[in-house]
């Protein structure tokens, strides 16, 4: 599927894959409470911030990257 001359940029895409992968993880390994905190600290104005889950919280997390 991948030519030779594509070899390149799927090592890029890896990379790419690889550092989402390690930042999901690194929020997953959280609480709640942390999310909350890492949200507060990088000034993201959320409504409903108190009841949003991890999992929210989380993807807020990652698009704000």
């Amino acid at each position: 599927m991948h030519s030779s001359g594509g070899a390149c940029g799927s090592q890029s895409e890896e990379s790419a894959v690889n550092a989402t992968e390690v930042g999901t993880t690194k929020h997953e390994n959280m609480t709640v409470k942390q999310l909350v905190q890492e949200i507060n600290s990088q000034n993201l104005q959320v409504k409903g911030l108190s009841k949003l889950k991890k999992s929210q919280l989380i993807d807020i997390l990652m698009n704000s990257e």
